[in-house]
């Protein structure tokens, strides 16, 4: 290879960026379903009622991720992302732990398959 002028130099971070270009380019691209699964804010679309997703949860000290289910209380006018669900016998939710501070979710994934 022939270099025109100045021969490049070959620092530490050009060598990191290469390397990490080479991994990028020869990883296998994502199925269409890992594709889907990207954070939505809660401010842009909620999720279903009655539904388990992850959450995403903000805090001034750092920041915590958890599954919770989107519920509506019985006493509550507005649905709420909580832990620890507990339901009467006519599906209405009467116990359980709210979750704050949620600012994004997610669907959960598909459980792996395995072989029988």
């Amino acid at each position: 290879m022939k270099h025109q002028g100045k021969i490049p130099k070959i620092t530490p971070k050009v060598l990191r960026e290469k390397t990490y270009k080479r991994v990028i380019k020869s990883s296998p691209k994502p199925r269409h379903e890992e594709k889907l699964l990207k954070w939505i804010s809660i401010r842009k679309q909620k999720p279903p009622l009655d539904t388990e997703v992850l959450v995403f949860q903000k805090f001034p000290y750092g920041t915590d991720i958890k599954i919770a289910e989107f519920v509506r209380p019985f006493n509550k006018k507005r649905p709420v992302f909580g832990i620890g669900i507990e339901r009467d016998e006519n599906g209405y939710v009467y116990d359980g732990f709210p979750l704050e501070r949620v600012t994004h979710w997610m669907p959960l994934p598909e459980p792996p398959k395995f072989r029988s």
